[in-house]
């Protein structure tokens, strides 16, 4: 028997789950000397061990590619949460005006009542702006692709968005892409968004709500307030709602 037949009769024994021992004995019966059987065994177990490298040095590699790629992906997404830090602006001067305006409609809704004969001619046109309440936040949030907001997949907690709109503070839940606003601020918010009464409006009664707040944004009319990390921003699905708004 050649000492190919005998190396592959040796792997063909392993298979069939015989010890080292067993083998080197039966070895010894035929004939063989036990140095040349501790050769040939080591030759019958080459192609494993060269299996198990090949197996080594792939998960090196992965890993390797896997971490360049990571490190990556991470600079993207630190990149475009960068960006939208910008969207954090000062908007007190817009505020100002709203709240003069509004201060200024109850003024005149008060002379009106006063007035018991007024004509048409005495009505002062002013821009009206009413205060917006929980059901109209709902509602214009349902056009802001909530959706793509989820539950943080490790700690299972749900996306939390403060809301400073004129004077009023309001807090909106989301969860399975709907929205719960309640009044006051959630000190669990992931965001804060922070506008007018009137640019609320404006995107409530227009023919497309997404690309008129996100005009809004980039006309420094509202701003939003990044307070997670952006790692649970990043878990939450924040990334993905920051590009729909971008994109609108």
């Amino acid at each position: 028997m050649d000492e190919k037949e005998i190396i592959k009769r040796i792997r063909s024994s392993y298979d069939n789950k015989k010890s080292e021992s067993d083998i080197i004995r039966i070895l010894q019966k035929r004939g063989y000397k036990l140095e040349y059987i501790h050769e040939l065994i080591k030759q019958a177990k080459k192609p494993k061990r060269i299996f198990v490298n090949l197996i080594i040095l792939l998960i090196i590699f992965g890993s390797i590619f896997f971490g360049i790629y990571a490190k990556y992906q991470l600079h993207i997404i630190n990149e475009k949460f960068e960006e939208m830090s910008k969207w954090q602006i000062d908007i007190s001067q817009y505020k100002e005006i709203e709240k003069q305006t509004i201060y200024n409609n109850e003024k005149l809704n008060d002379i009106v009542i006063e007035r018991e004969n007024k004509t048409e001619q005495d009505k002062v046109e002013e821009p009206l702006i009413s205060i917006i309440t929980e059901s109209e936040i709902n509602y214009f949030l349902s056009y802001l692709n909530l959706k793509l907001l989820n539950k943080h997949p490790i700690t299972q907690e749900l996306p939390i968005i403060n809301l400073q709109i004129g004077e009023n503070d309001f807090y909106t839940v989301i969860e399975n892409g709907k929205s719960k606003t309640n009044k006051g601020l959630n000190s669990n918010a992931d965001i804060i968004i922070d506008t007018t009464n009137e640019e609320i409006m404006k995107a409530i009664s227009s023919n497309d709500p997404l690309k008129e707040f996100s005009n809004s944004i980039y006309k420094n009319k509202t701003s939003i307030e990044m307070i997670s990390s952006n790692t649970e921003l990043f878990a939450k699905g924040y990334l993905s709602f920051y590009e729909s708004l971008s994109q609108a």
